[in-house]
């Protein structure tokens, strides 16, 4: 079954699947409204709060989404899955200043390079 997945800040809606992820649906239909990372619920990149809707998630970091934050709304949307209309809102994802948190290999190498060089100094 297909439900409607509305983002708000950008406004915009899409339909996904009851067995497909938020942020996959998403992809699929060419919106960017939630941020792309590592799609397998460990990084954070695509932290979302939950205004309205019934949902059910896969496994997710702690580290990116509490047993508190869960309580309160927030998750993944790659491990986000509708079971009704969702009303989502793009998040801030947790641990930003740290170099773990960061999911593009590219950019994690340029910074792994330059705390190296740093050191050799």
């Amino acid at each position: 079954m297909q439900h409607r997945v509305t983002i708000v800040g950008p406004d915009h809606h899409f339909l996904c699947s009851e067995d497909r992820s938020v942020l996959a649906a998403m992809i699929d239909c060419g919106r960017t409204s939630v941020a792309v990372g590592c799609r397998s619920g460990g990084c954070g990149v695509c932290r979302v709060e939950i205004l309205d809707g019934h949902y059910r998630t896969g496994q997710m970091s702690s580290a990116q989404v509490s047993p508190a934050e869960r309580l309160e709304g927030f998750a993944l949307a790659c491990q986000l899955f509708p079971a009704g209309a969702l009303v989502l809102r793009a998040a801030p994802r947790r641990n930003v200043a740290s170099d773990d948190a960061v999911c593009d290999p590219f950019e994690r190498m340029r910074r792994q390079c330059a705390a190296m060089a740093g050191r050799a100094s």
